[in-house]
């Protein structure tokens, strides 16, 4: 079972599992059962894919030549700091 059909028969049982007058022992019981499978599913480890990366980046300077060449000096570096920093607090 994948996560979403775990997921999906966790709410349809939901409504059994809690003490009331629509309360039923067997559904509570498969209601817990799903969800200690619900959590070993989620727990799960990912079989990770390596990514192939390359040692160095390349610039396009403005002659439209691609190079390795680190562009700019500090102040540039921090400029590009704060402006990431920046776009990353707009989209949050």
């Amino acid at each position: 079972m994948t996560l979403k059909d775990i997921d999906k028969k966790m709410h349809e049982l939901a409504k059994f599992a809690v003490p009331s007058k629509n309360y039923n022992r067997a559904k509570a019981e498969e209601f817990y059962r799903m969800q200690k499978l619900y959590w070993v599913e989620k727990n799960k480890p990912v079989k990770t894919i390596a990514v192939k990366t390359e040692s160095s980046k390349h610039f396009v300077n403005s002659y439209g030549e691609a190079t390795t060449r680190d562009i700019g000096c500090q102040t540039y570096r921090n400029q590009q700091k704060r402006l990431n920093k920046k776009i990353l607090n707009f989209l949050k």
